[in-house]
């Protein structure tokens, strides 16, 4: 990561995001924002989450991520889930890992799995909203820059080591899938029917 006055410039495979990374901890303050509101990395978004990451300008895809509290299942801590629950596990095809490719992943991923960690994220319904999803593998590339630099509260702390992105590997016949190691940063293509933890995020 690479700070430019305000702006932090995150690279993530290879390919450089402008957004914004807060300089200090602002997570659990009373800072909260709405759908139509403007928005600052730390706040509470209008689903409930905290926003990690703000693109700076409004994109296709919305402007702000939010992430949901570790206790978003109903548990002290995040579950954990498998990738895709299928026997044998199906070749999805279209996911993609870019920034905004999220929720359209989550979607191709609950229709072709009979359970899995998306349809999961996708049931979270958090702030009354029904938008939340599963990240695509550089989301969560981001998410995880952003844990790594900055002071988390315990509502919205990371437990496990090990979580899912909606993105499936494309030469393995749909039988891996990108998880991420929050604490590294580093990418691992891990069996989609392990389990691994689920954090759901939500674009506005």
């Amino acid at each position: 990561m690479i700070m430019l006055g305000g702006l932090a410039l995150v690279l993530v495979a290879g390919v450089v995001f402008a957004g914004v990374i807060p300089t200090g901890d602002r997570a659990g303050t009373i800072n909260s924002c709405t759908d139509s509101s403007t928005c600052a990395v730390g706040d509470i978004g209008p689903g409930g989450g905290l926003v990690f990451y703000d693109a700076g300008s409004a994109q296709l895809w919305g402007q702000y991520l939010e992430m949901a509290p570790r206790t978003w299942s109903g548990g002290s801590n995040d579950p954990q889930y498998p990738w895709c629950n299928n026997d044998p596990i199906v070749n999805i095809p279209g996911t993609g890992k870019k920034l905004g490719w999220g929720a359209r992943n989550t979607v191709a991923v609950v229709e072709a799995c009979s359970d899995s960690a998306a349809q999961m994220a996708q049931a979270y319904d958090g702030g009354g909203k029904n938008d939340w999803f599963l990240l695509s593998e550089n989301e969560l590339d981001i998410l995880s820059t952003y844990v790594r630099n900055s002071s988390l509260s315990n509502s919205y702390a990371f437990d496990s080591e090990f979580y899912w992105s909606s993105t499936q590997e494309r030469n393995t016949e749909g039988r891996s899938a990108p998880s991420i190691k929050v604490s590294s940063g580093q990418d691992y293509a891990m069996s989609a029917s392990i389990s691994n933890s689920v954090r759901p995020v939500r674009a506005f």
